[in-house]
């Protein structure tokens, strides 16, 4: 939902389904007119909606099948980076960091890596040139 600064309600999407157990625990990301809503379950589908700052409407969305590897979900803020002068939505998820393009939901970049055996909650941070992306120790 959007909010004024008054508090007064300007609109209310309700189309955002979450399969998970405990709904999504990743803040929305404001960018570039859009509001972007993350639910990365750990079962059913993985979704990452962008809506219309304005009325809220889906302007895009991407989905892929969950990785019932998780155990919780990922509960991951995406953050806003430049690649290649590209505005691109940096969506890390449980094996992979996928750089999507805030104007169409488009990959830029998707880089893969062998997952841990717990899931980390921290989002990752950006200072204009580099990722920074916690990881968890191994279990022995």
């Amino acid at each position: 939902m959007c909010c004024d600064t008054n508090g007064r309600l300007m609109w209310a999407n309700q189309e955002l389904p979450y399969e998970g157990g405990f709904g999504p625990a990743t803040s929305p990301v404001a960018t570039d007119g859009m509001v972007v809503v993350v639910s990365d379950p750990p079962v059913g589908r993985s979704r990452v909606w962008a809506l219309d700052g304005g009325d809220g409407a889906v302007r895009w969305k991407r989905e892929w099948v969950a990785d019932e590897r998780m155990t919780s979900g990922n509960n991951r803020t995406p953050v806003v980076v430049s690649v290649r002068g590209r505005s691109a939505l940096a969506h890390w998820g449980y094996d992979r960091l996928r750089l999507l393009d805030t104007a169409s939901g488009e990959d830029v970049a998707v880089f893969r890596f062998e997952p841990r055996p717990m899931d980390v909650v921290a989002s990752a941070a950006c200072d204009g040139r580099h990722l920074y992306m916690a990881k968890t120790g191994q279990t022995d």
